[in-house]
């Protein structure tokens, strides 16, 4: 068994979240030109050392809004799926798995659905008809996900809830799919990481399925196909080692809006991760500059110090003048602060620790069990 370690600590928005989420909201393309306009600003100020006291980058990443967890403790398959009613047999298949492989510079790289139903590339099968007939609780269909197989940093995995085009069958019991879910599960041991019922997920504002086309009365209406989006995997190496992250957004699309969601959403991630490495590297570089400046600028001081020493001892005004008071300002920059240590019996220094060394929720384990079916009679329990 794994258990979810939460350190009950805000952690911040990822680069790609945070461009989802102005997407989300429709103001992505205003939200992005403002932010370009004053980050390149800042950095231009930063260099120049013009920038006013207290003043700080422009591009903030706010706390994460969605659920997001590391899939560590071993965890290497996965099985993304969906149930049409996860206790009974419904009169006709509705929802399947999508699995989307994107490259971090937004290639699509692999799709692993009903039609493409396995990659070799990247060890990922679809598969249906999948119910148990011991288990109460049961899938229809998954995607089988070796993270193992998958070794580029960057990689994501985009995780997509479809519906079959069932127009022209009979029309669909009331309430049949009330109990539809998707989910993320450890294929392993079938714990449940992350789902949700599909009528959770709201509908776009006025929603219709079929929308009759406007140039042509006879012409058959268009099939207004709902993507529900369950979230995301990537392998992060942010941190200096890669690591899985699974983010949940549990949202949805309609075609009418998005004619191509998954390159809609391969091209956002290329961006979010270009955009972030290039800020990283812009700030690195300015600050690299205003170091080296600072630094001139302080032996500069401290030769000038020297010849006002040596010229008021000439003088005989003394050897222990004041030096300028430039000294004293230049040295202010300390670029080589020491890290924190951390009293973790301290909650304010704990609280900055869990900030410091553990950025998300993790996944530890496997916890094993044995004899848990036993009575105190047959087994007596031993506290050590």
């Amino acid at each position: 068994m794994h258990f979810l370690f939460n350190p009950s600590v805000a952690s911040k928005i990822s680069p790609f979240a945070r461009k989802y989420h102005k997407f989300r909201e429709g103001n992505l393309a205003d939200f992005e030109a403002d932010e370009k306009e004053k980050f390149d600003a800042y950095v231009q100020r930063m260099a120049a050392e013009e920038l006013d006291e207290g003043e700080t980058n422009p591009v903030v990443y706010e706390d994460m809004p969605y659920f997001h967890c590391e899939l560590t403790g071993g965890i290497n398959r996965l099985a993304f799926s969906t149930a049409d009613d996860p206790f009974y047999k419904t009169s006709v298949a509705k929802y399947y798995p999508e699995a989307i492989v994107v490259g971090q510079d937004g290639t699509i790289l692999a799709r692993v659905n009903p039609n493409e139903r396995s990659s070799g590339d990247f060890n990922m099968s679809y598969q249906d008809d999948i119910r148990d007939p011991v288990l109460k609780i049961n899938d229809d269909r998954k995607v089988q996900i070796l993270l193992g197989a998958i070794k580029e940093p960057g990689t994501m995995i985009l995780l997509l809830v479809r519906e079959f085009d069932n127009s022209g069958k009979a029309p669909l019991k009331e309430g049949e799919f009330d109990r539809a879910w998707f989910r993320l599960a450890n294929e392993e041991t079938n714990q449940t990481i992350d789902y949700s019922l599909v009528r959770k997920v709201e509908l776009p504002e006025e929603y219709q399925e079929f929308i009759p086309v406007e140039d042509d009365e006879e012409a058959p209406p268009f099939r207004n196909e709902v993507t529900y989006v369950h979230g995301v995997l990537y392998l992060d190496s942010l941190g200096g080692s890669n690591k899985w992250v699974f983010e949940s957004y549990k949202q949805c699309f309609q075609a009418k809006d998005q004619k191509d969601l998954p390159a809609t959403l391969a091209s956002l991630y290329a961006r979010a991760v270009a955009e972030y490495t290039d800020q990283q590297r812009q700030l690195a570089d300015a600050g690299s500059a205003l170091k080296k400046s600072l630094e001139e600028k302080k032996l500069q001081a401290m030769e000038a110090a020297k010849k006002a020493k040596a010229k008021a001892k000439k003088k005989g005004k003394g050897a222990e003048e004041e030096a300028p008071e430039e000294i004293a300002e230049v040295s202010k920059a300390d670029f080589n602060q020491k890290e924190e240590e951390f009293d973790l019996y301290v909650p304010a220094s704990f609280e900055r620790a869990l900030q410091a060394r553990v950025p998300r929720p993790f996944i530890f384990g496997p916890v094993e069990f044995e004899g848990l079916d036993l009575t105190d009679e047959n087994q007596a329990f031993e506290p050590e």
